[in-house]
């Protein structure tokens, strides 16, 4: 069982913006925050998303994959990010999260919340 402080970070990774989204619970993820990319190093990235999460500990990463070359991409950043965070990182497919997600200004951070919904679920159900 989870600490009450403890949360589950999901990720939707893109190189122009970053969603963000949690779950406190275990159960439902919520959306967070975007982070734009550009010109960010994954050190500085870490930091950014490290303040969204003030009082609060990162249990551990879950980053959508596409397929194909993005997804060799995401899985490289989302390494080194989870080695400059020191958490742990899972994977989940982000097929068509963005369509679920609809469009809106925080378009990735609820593709995140999608994301990060399957990745719950698929826990859950076991």
């Amino acid at each position: 069982m989870k600490d009450d402080d403890e949360v589950i970070l999901g990720i939707d990774y893109g190189l122009a913006y970053i969603g963000l989204a949690i779950s406190t619970s275990g159960e439902i993820a919520s959306p967070l925050a975007v982070i734009k990319v550009k010109n960010k190093s994954t050190k500085e990235l870490a930091g950014l998303i490290s303040q969204k999460f003030q009082g609060q500990k990162i249990a551990h990463l879950v980053v959508g994959v596409s397929e194909g070359e993005m997804a060799k991409q995401t899985k490289i950043w989302a390494h080194q990010l989870a080695n400059v965070l020191q958490l742990p990182v899972e994977f989940i497919d982000e097929t068509l999260s963005s369509v679920e997600a609809g469009s809106a200004k925080d378009n990735h951070a609820k593709s995140a919340a999608v994301i990060l919904q399957r990745y719950l679920d698929n826990k859950n159900s076991f």
